[in-house]
C-alpha cells in the first residue's frame, strides 16, 4: 500500500508542475473534494474516480458505477505524503528546471506566475537572476521588445527562443524607495518609456497631459509638415480674410459670416487675457498691424518679448491641428443651432 501511494504521489507531482502547461489534449480540470484530475480526449486521469464526475443539486454523483481509488481515511491519515509529493521530489524537480534554464544560456528568467522560494534560491545559487511575478501584458511587451518567445514549459526552452537586451538594471525612486526594473537597449524596440516624477498626483497628471499634447504635435508634423504661426496670428489673419469676404454675400448670410469672423477673434483675446494683458486693446493693436503691413505673422506677445512677430519668437502650430480645432468648433455650433426648443421637466 505504501508503494502504491508513493507512485500516486509521484504521478500527482508530475501533473502538479505541468498543470498550467498541459498539452492540447487536455480538455478541462475538475476538482472534487481535494483531488485534482485532468480529463483528456483519449484518456481520463483522475485521482479519485475512474469515470467522469457530475455535480447535481449540490451533491456529487458518478455517471457510472465507478470504483473508488481513494484509500480509507485511516490510511490517508497514517501516511501524510498522500497525495502531495515529498519535499525531496520537489527539490529535485526545481533543480532540473534551473539547470535547464542555465544550460540554454539564459542570463535572466522572467515568469508570469510566481515560483516558490526553493526555485528562487537555486536560481541565485547558479548566478541566474529572476523576476518571479510579471503581469501578462508586461510579459508580452518584453517578449516583443527583446525578440524572445514565451514558453509554457521549461522543456521547450531552446537558445533560439531567448530574447536579447543590452542592459537590465533595478533602480529605486521616491521617498518610499520603490523599485523598478529597467530593460534597456532591446533588440526589436524603437519605443521609449517616459518616467514622470512629481510632488503630488495632480502635478504628475498635468505633466502627463502636457507630454501627450507634445507627442500629438510631433505626430501631426510627421503626417503633414505644414505650419501656421501661433500666438493667435492665424486666427487674426483668418478673421480679417473672412470679414473682407462678407461684403461679397448679400442678405442675411453676410451677418452670419461676420459673426464667424468675430468668433475667430475670441482665441487671441483669450490669449491676451490669460497673459495679463488688456484683451480688447491688445487685439486691436495686432489687427491694425496686420492690416497696415499686410503681414499675417503678428500675434499676441504672451511672453512679453517686445515684438509681436511670431517668426522671431519661433511660435508656430501645425496646420492640421489648427484645421481640426476650427472644424470641430464649427460642428459643435452647428449642432447647437439645430436644437429648436428645450422642454423643461417642470412643463410636464
Amino acid at each position: 500500500m505504501a508503494a502504491e501511494m508513493q507512485n500516486r504521489a509521484t504521478r500527482f507531482q508530475e501533473e502538479y508542475y505541468n498543470l498550467r502547461a498541459a498539452d492540447a489534449a487536455v480538455g478541462d480540470f475538475r476538482e472534487c473534494r481535494g483531488s485534482v484530475g485532468a480529463l483528456t480526449r483519449t484518456q481520463q486521469r483522475d485521482y479519485a474516480f475512474k469515470e467522469e464526475l457530475s455535480f447535481m443539486q449540490g451533491g456529487m454523483k458518478d455517471n457510472v458505477h465507478a470504483e473508488s481509488l481513494v484509500p480509507p481515511i485511516e490510511e490517508r491519515i497514517a501516511n501524510p505524503i498522500f497525495p502531495w509529493p515529498s519535499v525531496a521530489v520537489l527539490s529535485v524537480h526545481a533543480a532540473t528546471v534551473v539547470g535547464c534554464c542555465k544550460d540554454v544560456g539564459a542570463t535572466l528568467v522572467i515568469c508570469q506566475w510566481v515560483f516558490d522560494d526553493e526555485a528562487n534560491h537555486l536560481l541565485m545559487h547558479r548566478n541566474l537572476p529572476a523576476v518571479r511575478w510579471v503581469g501578462g501584458v508586461e510579459l508580452e511587451l518584453i517578449a516583443i521588445a527583446t525578440g524572445g518567445r514565451i514558453v509554457p514549459r521549461f522543456q521547450e526552452l531552446t537558445p533560439e527562443k531567448l530574447g536579447k537586451a543590452g542592459m537590465v538594471r533595478e533602480k529605486s525612486f521616491g521617498t518610499t524607495k520603490e523599485r523598478m526594473l529597467y530593460i534597456e537597449h532591446c533588440a526589436n524596440s524603437k519605443a521609449v518609456t517616459i518616467f514622470i516624477c512629481g510632488g503630488n498626483k495632480m502635478m504628475i497628471e498635468e505633466t502627463k497631459r502636457s507630454i501627450h499634447d507634445a507627442l500629438c504635435v510631433a505626430r501631426n508634423l510627421i503626417r503633414n509638415n505644414s505650419i501656421v504661426y501661433g500666438g493667435g496670428a492665424a486666427e487674426i489673419a483668418c478673421s480679417l480674410a473672412v470679414d473682407a469676404a462678407a461684403d461679397k454675400y448679400p442678405g442675411v448670410e453676410q451677418y452670419a459670416i461676420r459673426a464667424f469672423a468675430e468668433a475667430l477673434d475670441s482665441v487671441p483675446m483669450a490669449l491676451a487675457e490669460n497673459s495679463g494683458l488688456q484683451p480688447i486693446e491688445t487685439l486691436s493693436v495686432v489687427k491694425s498691424q496686420q492690416l497696415k503691413e499686410n503681414i499675417p505673422f503678428y500675434g499676441i506677445d504672451c511672453n512679453d518679448v517686445g515684438t509681436n512677430d511670431m517668426r522671431e519668437q519661433n511660435v508656430f502650430e501645425t496646420l492640421i491641428g489648427k484645421q481640426q480645432q476650427i472644424l470641430l468648433a464649427t460642428l459643435v455650433v452647428k449642432m447647437i443651432l439645430k436644437i429648436d426648443d428645450v422642454i423643461s421637466s417642470s412643463e410636464y
